[in-house]
């Protein structure tokens, strides 16, 4: 027997006992129930009365027990229902930051790669012009023709480097406020083109492209962070379920500040787009349209969550079958947390 089940049958075995005690007395003549004032059928209606009462509160009792169990197993599965999708959203968000590291990686390679090999090559060139001017046949000509392959060889080398460096600036802001939630204001649109710059592999694969239009004067004092991790979640989800009719689509994020302190990002593709039916259910727990493919839909339901909650912001969603998919959020410039400095409010006025 279950040990839920214990107290229910406690307070059955307990009424039978009563009863068989009231049904014993009454036959054999002891104490109330076997009152000799009283007739037989006065005793018997009085202990069926009792026996009644007994069986009804045995009743009462078990299932009061039931509805005490019931709760505390649907308290226990919702407990494990809520530490399983934390659980999930964080190794969703560590598997986003994973995916991040590697476009980063295969960025930076790129350009690195063409540095050593540019690198290399003027060394071998280096090594030979100093043969040749230590067997004394340098002429003009080669003098020439060597300086034009040093000054084309660092142009190469400054091109290269200061693009690896812009990556690993990107990335290395992007990874920052990804590790933590700490919040600091911080430019609307260079952050937003950080995270963009850290997702170029996985927009050259899917053959995809993605424009932004912000004006560059947005300060926001929020959480960097969770907004990135909104960005990615958009831009996977796009790629993922919005262009599976042909290789890769058109991605845009607008931005533009509004009054009462507030400004408005708009997220929108040229995608297959999402059914009447589905909309009702894209910012649901675990909904999800490609199950098949591994996904488990908590993308969009992270976005919602981190835009209403940690940004303080509202979000809606505006869809149809063959026309794209736009999702507008509208954010604080000051997300709620903390009274704002006094220092601060001039620096956000419209």
């Amino acid at each position: 027997m279950a040990s839920g089940s214990l107290p229910a049958g406690f307070a059955a075995a307990a009424a039978f006992i009563v009863s068989l005690t009231i049904v014993w007395t009454t036959t054999f003549g002891i104490g109330y129930f076997g009152n000799p004032s009283l007739s037989m059928t006065e005793r018997v209606l009085a202990a069926q009365f009792s026996i009644l009462l007994v069986t009804i509160s045995a009743s009462v009792l078990a299932a009061l027990f039931a509805e005490i169990r019931d709760k505390r197993r649907l308290a226990e599965a919702a407990l494990h229902a809520s530490e399983t999708q934390r659980y999930l959203i964080e190794t969703e968000r560590l598997a986003a930051l994973g995916g991040l590291v590697a476009g980063v990686a295969h960025e930076i390679s790129s350009p690195i790669g063409t540095s050593l090999t540019v690198a290399s090559t003027l060394a071998h060139r280096s090594a030979d012009f100093t043969d040749k001017i230590a067997s004394g046949s340098v002429r003009r000509a080669l003098l020439v023709e060597f300086a034009d392959d040093c000054r084309g060889a660092t142009e190469q080398l400054v091109a290269n480097l200061q693009r690896a460096g812009g990556l690993i600036q990107s990335f290395r802001q992007v990874a920052v406020d990804r590790s933590s939630d700490n919040r600091r204001a911080f430019d609307l649109k260079l952050a937003t083109e950080q995270v963009i710059a850290s997702m170029q592999s996985r927009l050259l694969k899917s053959q995809s492209s993605l424009a932004i239009e912000m004006p560059p004067d947005i300060i926001m004092d929020s959480f960097p962070g969770p907004y990135g991790q909104v960005l990615t979640n958009l831009i996977f989800n796009a790629i993922t379920h919005g262009f599976t009719d042909g290789p890769g689509g058109h991605m845009l994020i607008r931005a533009r500040r509004l009054v009462m302190e507030q400004v408005e990002i708009t997220f929108a593709d040229d995608g297959s787009g999402i059914p009447d039916e589905v909309q009702r259910h894209v910012f649901d727990p675990f909904f999800t349209t490609g199950r098949a493919k591994g996904s488990i839909g908590l993308g969009l339901y992270i976005v919602h969550n981190v835009v209403t909650q940690q940004l303080g912001g509202r979000i809606k969603l505006v869809s149809a079958p063959g026309k794209g998919t736009t999702i507008c959020m509208t954010l604080p410039l000051f997300a709620p947390g903390q009274e704002e400095p006094t220092t601060t409010a001039g620096r956000f006025k419209t």
